[in-house]
């Protein structure tokens, strides 16, 4: 059977990024499709990007409704995109340099072990 199409929103998305008994955490993502809605006036989008736990949760809200906070809007996701991505190459980085000096001392005891 097919996935069924959910048409109030646009784009729509739940990611699980800690999963325990205690300390579930997700990062929630959700634009409203207002197509259907269009009636001449101007409709409000929900628009949200959460990041959320069993304890707590920290929401953006992206408002569309006129020109300036559309602009500050796709500014505000892009910083957060740019910023998303300098986190993740560091990580990177760092995951190669503890991995060197893992392998450095790994070596080094085989050595002295002989």
């Amino acid at each position: 059977m097919g996935k069924i199409k959910d048409y109030k929103y646009r784009f729509k998305k739940q990611l699980l990024i800690k999963e325990g008994t205690e300390s579930t955490a997700y990062i929630t993502a959700m634009v409203e499709n207002t197509k259907r809605n269009d009636c001449g006036e101007v409709a409000k989008a929900d628009i949200k990007l959460a990041f959320e736990s069993v304890y707590e949760s920290i929401a953006l809200d992206f408002d569309i409704e006129f020109p300036d906070q559309q602009k500050e809007a796709i500014k505000k996701i892009r910083k957060f995109e740019t910023m998303l991505k300098k986190f993740r190459k560091a990580i990177e980085k760092e995951v190669k340099l503890q991995n060197k000096r893992v392998y450095k001392i790994l070596k080094a005891k085989k050595i002295r072990a002989r």
